[in-house]
């Protein structure tokens, strides 16, 4: 039976909105219907690659275009919160790149605007879909690797100087920050959700050990200490050579389990695992919930069955405000050069 297609507006066309939009091809179920950016020439040319029908070079041009029922926002990070803001105000739903906003402040504001308005707000931490990390969430969630002591990610990642030079990504305030919120976050994300509890302290320190010319750091590294007294470390850096895969560890009691972004990516498990049964399709089976390709192919999906379906995805808006809330301490805290409390976050639907 052939899925009911969603209509989608792409907002931004740059290197992100291409991957995805490769992707799409895969997907009869969604069909890219406009596309937006203000950047000279680039609406036009996505156009062209991807067969879009309608480019338009502002948001209003988007908004007004009677065919799209639904956004993918792959804007510059500064960009998300007003854009989720027009669209929320207008009832359209999105599934925005991460992060949410580069404010805690912004993520809550829209999360908020979107439970009271009914608007339909994901964002794309594809980890989550990935099949390796949901079933090591669901695994250390369900007790079967003891307790969690402790855990880390790593993210040794490589970046050309083309990619910070002259663009947004270069600017703290267009950005929110360098590696730990752009590549950091994904890891980190299935890291504190492995660990359970609520991050509740963290500090931490940035630097630019290879890109001097930029705002924001190519190496972080942070602590996090759970309200269930688990420590968490991430190290993040933009700046390894030669670049090497993500790789998330989480220590207990009775076992170890060891996910590394290797292509394929793999999930080892050392020590006594206690197996707990999970059957098959439940939200902890430890297998993704929509099938796809690659991961950001299903979170895609998700979302389309979200708004179409009403089926409730693993990204919602406000279930990613708790990464958000750890990054943007960690930089705070390298900032000022001590350990902070993380704000705590009340129920926040959207």
């Amino acid at each position: 039976m052939a899925r009911e297609q969603l209509a989608l507006g792409f907002v931004g066309c740059g290197g992100i909105a291409s991957a995805i939009a490769r992707l799409l091809r895969l997907n009869p179920g969604i069909r890219i219907a406009a596309c937006m950016s203000p950047v000279p020439g680039e609406a036009e040319a996505f156009a062209r690659k991807f067969r879009v029908p309608r480019a338009h070079v502002d948001l209003t041009g988007l908004l007004d275009d009677p065919d799209v029922k639904a956004w993918y926002v792959a804007s510059p990070h500064d960009a998300h919160a007003p854009q989720l803001r027009e669209a929320i105000a207008r009832g359209i739903p999105v599934l925005c790149e991460k992060p949410l906003a580069t404010t805690l402040e912004d993520g809550i504001d829209v999360c908020e605007r979107a439970r009271a308005a009914g608007v339909k707000v994901a964002v794309n931490y594809q980890y989550r879909y990935e099949r390796g990390c949901r079933e090591l969430v669901d695994a250390a969630r369900a007790g079967e690797f003891g307790e969690i002591l402790f855990g880390s990610c790593t993210i040794p990642w490589h970046r050309e100087a083309g990619y910070f030079a002259g663009t947004w990504r270069a600017s703290r305030e267009r950005s929110g920050g360098g590696t730990l919120i752009t590549q950091g976050s994904h890891s980190l994300d299935i890291l504190l959700a492995a660990a359970g509890g609520r991050a509740a302290r963290a500090w931490g320190s940035t630097a630019r050990r290879r890109f001097a010319d930029i705002e924001v750091e190519d190496l972080a590294v942070g602590c996090v200490e759970t309200d269930t007294g688990c420590l968490l470390s991430v190290t993040s850096s933009a700046a390894v050579t030669p670049e090497q895969p993500a790789a998330i560890v989480v220590y207990g009691s009775r076992a170890t389990a060891h996910w590394t972004a290797s292509s394929p990516a793999k999930l080892r498990v050392l020590g006594t695992r206690t197996r707990v049964e999970r059957p098959r399709g439940s939200a902890a089976s430890g297998t993704p919930p929509v099938r796809g390709v690659h991961a950001a192919a299903r979170s895609v999906e998700a979302f389309r069955r979200w708004v179409m379906l009403d089926e409730e995805p693993l990204h919602a808006a406000a279930s990613t405000l708790p990464v958000l809330a750890v990054v943007t301490t960690i930089y705070a805290s390298a900032c000022e050069g001590r350990r902070l409390d993380i704000p705590a976050l009340a129920a926040t639907g959207g």
